[in-house]
């Protein structure tokens, strides 16, 4: 136990023999003695402190009080000090705080108050009020609030080629917070939010994943594994093949599902040739034109469609703008210019040889009157005969004058005989 001194204001202390000795000393520096005195020590017990400093008396606590751990929960905190193992004082004192949270996120304390408002640990510390010479002294008490527990709900079944639509994923957790997936093998599938895209073929597993937040611990992985083979396609070919002999090439039409370019066949190529998409007619018959896709190292092949074509004989027209209407007899010949759309040679007609004829193309003059020129094309293997054309020639006279240079002046009875010496420029004869 420390040595206490009793000091009187009317005595000084030897520190060598512990005794006292008195002076005499005025009333007045007693008073003030005594003052100063009675401040030190007073201070010295407000402070809780023995004379060098220190506190010298040990408290215990008592607080057995069970502290709530679920959210939202509150209770009243109370904790008992004992003092010198006697007295009993009840924590807080008025007016002060005694309690702490470590995490007020977790344990929130108003007063002696304590609300549970999240989840997770925090320690409640309770420290002694302050009394005299006797020392601080706290106690602790941890909470912690649980987690809860969520699960994974995943009940679709992955299965797919290649080829197939992007597939949304529906996995649910019971907490309701997101999903988030991950691919094991992206060169097979990838995957974007909760959109699974297959880009090749091969396994791949496909893991579903909560990982849990401030109030749900992570929820267990579900995990899903499927094979990704070849897929299948199909070939769209809705264009009908109709020709004759003739028709412009034709563009063929057919697409695979797959996106992949269509080959196509012609069983005859002396009907039909075909360069790429590029369908020709050569000749007339039938022939099977089928359109293919082979396929590829991610597409089985498609099954081929066929398209049967039968290439008739061509129609074909004439085609004459040339102007036959007045003609006059002795003009030039005429060269006739019909052509046909078949691009066969045309031949002519005439119905009055008297009044026109024809030889090849060249159509001569040789009487007045009319003439009907036809033009025709009739046709060969390939091509049906053009309707005719026909052109009605008038041919009329000509005029004519007579050229007479002759003089004719004085003569005698008796000259000899004169030979008139006119002519017409139309050559025929000149009567007089």
């Amino acid at each position: 136990m420390n040595n206490f001194f009793i000091i009187s204001p009317c005595a000084r202390a030897k520190k060598a023999s512990n005794t006292f000795e008195s002076s005499p000393v005025s009333p007045t520096a007693k008073m003030l003695s005594w003052t100063k005195v009675l401040l030190f020590v007073g201070m010295i017990v407000m402070a809780g402190q023995n004379s060098f400093g220190q506190c010298d008396r040990a408290t215990t606590v008592s607080w057995t009080q069970t502290l709530p751990n679920t959210l939202g929960s509150s209770t009243t905190l109370s904790a008992s000090w004992l003092y010198n193992g006697s007295t009993t004082f009840i924590s807080p004192n008025p007016g002060v705080s005694n309690f702490t949270s470590s995490n007020t996120s977790v344990a929130s304390i108003n007063g002696t108050t304590l609300t549970i408002v999240g989840r997770g640990t925090a320690v409640i510390t309770a420290t002694s009020p302050t009394r005299g010479y006797y020392c601080l002294s706290t106690a602790t008490k941890t909470i912690t609030v649980p987690k809860l527990a969520q699960t994974i709900t995943w009940s679709q079944t992955l299965a797919g080629a290649y080829g197939y639509s992007p597939l949304t994923l529906n996995v649910t957790a019971s907490s309701g917070l997101g999903i988030t997936y991950v691919s094991n093998n992206t060169v097979v599938a990838t995957i974007s939010g909760n959109t699974l895209t297959i880009v090749g073929l091969g396994s791949v597993t496909i893991t579903a994943q909560q990982a849990g937040n401030t109030d749900y611990n992570a929820a267990t992985s579900i995990a899903k594994t499927f094979t990704v083979t070849k897929g299948t396609q199909s070939i769209s070919w809705s264009q009908t093949l109709t020709g004759t002999y003739g028709t412009a090439p034709l563009t063929l039409n057919a697409t695979a599902s797959s996106g992949l370019g269509i080959t196509y066949e012609s069983s005859n190529t002396a009907v039909v040739t075909i360069s790429e998409n590029i369908l020709t007619i050569v000749g007339l018959g039938t022939t099977t034109i089928t359109a293919k896709q082979v396929g590829n190292s991610n597409y089985y092949a498609a099954t081929d469609v066929a398209k049967s074509l039968t290439v008739t004989s061509g129609n074909q027209t004439i085609n004459w703008s040339q102007m036959l209407t007045v003609a006059y007899y002795g003009d030039a010949s005429i060269t006739l210019n019909a052509t046909a759309s078949s691009g066969l040679e045309i031949v002519y007609e005439s119905d009055n040889t008297d009044v026109a004829t024809i030889s090849g193309n060249t159509l001569s003059i040789v009487g007045v009157g009319t003439a009907n020129i036809t033009a025709k094309q009739v046709g060969n293997t390939n091509y049906n005969a053009a309707t005719n054309v026909s052109k009605l020639l008038t041919v009329t006279k000509r005029d004519q004058s007579i050229s007479w240079s002759q003089t004719l002046t004085n003569a005698r009875y008796g000259d000899v005989s004169i030979t008139l010496n006119a002519t017409a420029n139309s050559g025929l004869g000149i009567t007089y």
